[in-house]
């Protein structure tokens, strides 16, 4: 019978309790359950080839409007080219259709750091607070 591994590698640490076992995945802004169609924009993205990335995110979308990852997505992807106007729209429409979720919070947060404007980041964080979704500060403190 082999004992289970501890942490540390050391037969008489305690076990972690669930709650410590999360790992990194869980802060990312695009979880695990992103649809299929929009796995090849996460490796276009991976690859920094976001105008690429953009177009795989457009087409998606236009095919399912209401898809919260895709209008998230969407966002980071024009903070990353420095496209702020089209980030911030995509946001006010996602807000005024009922898309408000951690990761649209998250994806503006993104937008606007990746662009230098901190305080407006700041903003976005302290409305998503004022929304009971707390843990973008979280996901702002691993992105740094």
């Amino acid at each position: 019978m082999t004992r289970p591994k501890r942490r540390h590698g050391s037969p008489h640490a305690p076990a972690p309790h669930e709650s410590e076992r999360r790992d990194l995945r869980s802060w990312k802004p695009f979880p695990d359950t992103v649809s299929d169609k929009l796995k090849p924009a996460l490796a276009l993205i991976d690859q920094k080839k976001y105008a690429e990335a953009r177009e795989v995110v457009e087409d998606f979308l236009e095919k399912c409007p209401k898809h919260v990852h895709g209008h998230a997505m969407l966002i980071k992807i024009h903070g990353r080219l420095g496209e702020i106007g089209l980030a911030e729209h995509l946001f006010n429409y996602a807000m005024r259709t009922g898309m408000e979720s951690r990761d649209i919070y998250c994806a503006m947060v993104d937008a606007y750091a990746r662009c230098g404007d901190f305080a407006r980041a700041s903003q976005a964080m302290a409305q998503a607070a004022g929304r009971c979704m707390e843990d973008t500060r979280a996901y702002i403190c691993f992105m740094a």
